[in-house]
């Protein structure tokens, strides 16, 4: 197997800014607020709210539960993140 059929098995890659990650202080928060950006009006819903579950972003960007957690911390206190849980059961 050559590099480009082992890369084509690894899945797709998730970019980030690494500008965002030395204002952050964080490389985890900057993939985690780069993959905010990237589904950003992508999704159906008409003011822009993006439904993502913690299972669904570590498996875009391996970042872990706490390491989510902390991004998500960190955005919520920089007036950059709004969260709010919506479904049954609330996601």
């Amino acid at each position: 197997m050559n590099i480009t059929e082992a890369i084509d098995n690894v899945g797709r890659p998730v970019a980030y800014y690494s500008n965002i990650a030395r204002w952050l202080g964080s490389v985890g928060d900057a993939i985690f607020l780069c993959q905010l950006l990237y589904w950003y009006g992508k999704g159906k819903d008409p003011d822009g709210w993006i439904y993502k579950t913690q299972k669904e972003f570590e498996e875009e960007t391996a970042l872990s539960r706490y390491e989510q957690e902390h991004a998500r911390r960190k955005l919520k206190s920089l007036g950059i993140l709004e969260e709010e849980r919506r479904g049954v059961p609330a996601k």
